[in-house]
C-alpha cells in the first residue's frame, strides 16, 4: 500500500516548560463503510451511495485509512501516539468494527498508545440515530477503545494529559462539565480532544461555506442545552492546564483561538487521506 493517497500536514504545539518533544498522528472522520451483508435492505440503500459519495477519486475511505497505517507503521519509531477524534466509522456494523479492532490491535502491536473518542456516526445506523436503543445497544461498544468511559477518559503520554470527551449528540451531556472538572484536578499540559468543534468567530465562515450552516456547538451554532458554556469556562479559565482542543467533524483544516487564548485545531477529514502530524514541544 503506498503512502500517496494521505495528506499529512504538520501542526506545531508549543507547550512552554516541556522538557521532551512528542510527535502524534491525528486522525478524524475517516468514514470506513464496510457492509455486513446480513444488514435490513434499508440500510443496504443507505450505505451504498455513501460508499460512492466518499470515494474520491475513484478511492475508497479503506484505502485512504489503510494507506495512514502504512504511514503509522512506517514511522511508528518516530511517533509517541495516535490521537482519534471520531467517525471513525461510518456506522457500527459488524464489519467495520472487526475493522476497527484490527486498526487499534495493530497500534498495540506497534507499541504506539493511542487516545480514541467517538464520532457521531460511529455508534449510529442512519434509522437509529442517537437513539435510546443505540445508545444502549451501540455506544458502549466502543467503550473498549475509551478507557472503559466513551463520555469522558483521559491518558497521560509522557508529560501531556489528553482528556478525550464526548460531545457527539451536539452537546455536553449532563454532569460532563463536572467530570472534566475533577478530571483537570492537579494536571499542567492537557490537551483536549473532542469530535465537534466549539464555535468561535472565526471559523463561522467557513462552516457555513462548507457545510450551509454553523454545526459547532455553542455560540452561533448548535445549542442544545447549556453545558458548553461550562465546558468552555473550564478551558479558559485563568489557571486552565488546557493547552489546546483537538477535534475533527468538520471535514476542512482549520485553527483558531477559543476565547482569543486558547489554540483549537481541526483537521481534515481522514476519508480523504488527511491526517495532522503534531509536534508538541516546549518551544
Amino acid at each position: 500500500m503506498s503512502v500517496k493517497y494521505t495528506d499529512i500536514r504538520p501542526r506545531k504545539i508549543v507547550i512552554p516548560g516541556l522538557q521532551k518533544s512528542y510527535r502524534f498522528l491525528h486522525i478524524t472522520d475517516a468514514h470506513i463503510l464496510l457492509y455486513d451483508e446480513n444488514e435490513t435492505p434499508d440500510r443496504a440503500d443507505y450505505a451504498a451511495p455513501r460508499v460512492a459519495m466518499f470515494a474520491e477519486n475513484g478511492i475508497s475511505t479503506t484505502r485512504r485509512l489503510d494507506a495512514i497505517w502504512t504511514y503509522i507503521e512506517e514511522n511508528a519509531a518516530q511517533l509517541d501516539g495516535v490521537l482519534l477524534t471520531g467517525d471513525i466509522l461510518d456506522y457500527p456494523s459488524e464489519p467495520n468494527l472487526a475493522y476497527l479492532r484490527v486498526k487499534l490491535d495493530k497500534l498495540e502491536q506497534l507499541s504506539l498508545p493511542y487516545v480514541f473518542v467517538v464520532g457521531n456516526h460511529d455508534w449510529a445506523y442512519f434509522n437509529d440515530y442517537h437513539t435510546p436503543h443505540s445508545k444502549q445497544a451501540d455506544l458502549p461498544r466502543f467503550a473498549a477503545f475509551s478507557g472503559g468511559n466513551t463520555l469522558i477518559h483521559k491518558q497521560r503520554i509522557g508529560e501531556v494529559t489528553f482528556i478525550a470527551l464526548d460531545n457527539t449528540e451536539e452537546l455536553y451531556a449532563d454532569g460532563l462539565a463536572e467530570a472534566l472538572e475533577q478530571a483537570l484536578q492537579g494536571e499542567e499540559n492537557v490537551l483536549l480532544m473532542q469530535h465537534i468543534p466549539l464555535c468561535v468567530d472565526t471559523l463561522v465562515p467557513d462552516t457555513v461555506s462548507y457545510w450551509n450552516r454553523d454545526i459547532n456547538i455553542g455560540a452561533t451554532g448548535i445549542q442544545k442545552n447549556e453545558n458548553w458554556k461550562k465546558v468552555q469556562q473550564l478551558i479558559l479559565a485563568p489557571q486552565s492546564p488546557v493547552k489546546a482542543l483537538i477535534t475533527g467533524h468538520l471535514h476542512f483544516w482549520h485553527m483558531d483561538m477559543l476565547g482569543g487564548k486558547t489554540p483549537q485545531y481541526i483537521t481534515a477529514n481522514a476519508a480523504n487521506g488527511s491526517a495532522a502530524l503534531f509536534t508538541v514541544c516546549g518551544e
